[in-house]
C-alpha cells in the first residue's frame, strides 16, 4: 500500500480500515487500552485531519428529550465524506451505522463540541496523533487520498 495511488473510495476505506486496525496502528492506543472507534476516535480525527491538512471535525451526537444531547463520537469531515475508524463513509451511512450496529438510538451528526467533550471525558494527545500521522504516511499516497476525497460524497 506505501505511495501507491488510491483514488477509489471504496477501496481507500477498505485500505483505511485494514490499516486501522493492525497491531501497528493499535499500538498507539495501547496506554489507553482502546480503539480507535470506542476512545480513540478523537485522536484519530485530529490526526487525519492534520495529516490531510484539510476537513472539519464533526460530532456524533444522541438527543435527549429534555436534556442536553450527548456528543459519543469524532469524526471528519471532508466533501460531506466522513472519515473514521471503520473507513469512509457518508452522513447516511455513519448514522445507519450506528443507529443499526453500534448504538440503537437516534444520532445526529452535528459540530464538534470541544468543551462538551472535556467535560464528558474525550481527549486526544499531540504524540498519538503523530505517531498516526506517521503511520498514515507510510501507508498512503497523502495526495491520492486528497484528490479521492475532492469528490464530493
Amino acid at each position: 500500500m506505501s505511495g501507491t495511488i488510491k483514488t477509489d473510495i471504496r477501496r481507500l476505506s477498505r485500505d483505511l480500515k485494514h490499516v486501522l486496525r493492525s497491531n501497528e496502528a493499535m499500538s498507539i492506543l495501547d496506554l489507553w487500552s482502546v480503539g480507535w472507534t470506542d476512545g480513540g476516535c478523537l485522536v484519530l480525527a485530529n490526526a487525519l485531519r492534520r495529516w490531510l491538512g484539510t476537513g472539519d471535525i464533526l460530532g456524533v451526537w444522541e438527543p435527549v428529550p429534555l436534556g442536553e444531547a450527548i456528543q459519543h463520537h469524532a469524526v471528519l469531515n471532508i466533501n460531506g465524506w466522513l472519515i473514521d475508524g471503520d473507513g469512509i463513509t457518508t452522513e447516511g451511512g455513519l448514522i445507519r451505522r450506528w443507529k443499526e450496529d453500534l448504538f440503537r438510538h437516534r444520532v445526529e451528526l452535528r459540530e464538534f463540541d470541544w468543551d462538551t467533550a472535556f467535560e464528558q471525558g474525550m481527549e486526544s494527545r499531540r504524540d498519538m496523533e503523530s505517531l498516526t500521522m506517521i503511520l498514515l504516511d507510510s501507508k498512503f499516497n497523502r495526495h491520492a487520498v486528497l484528490e479521492a476525497l475532492q469528490k464530493v460524497a
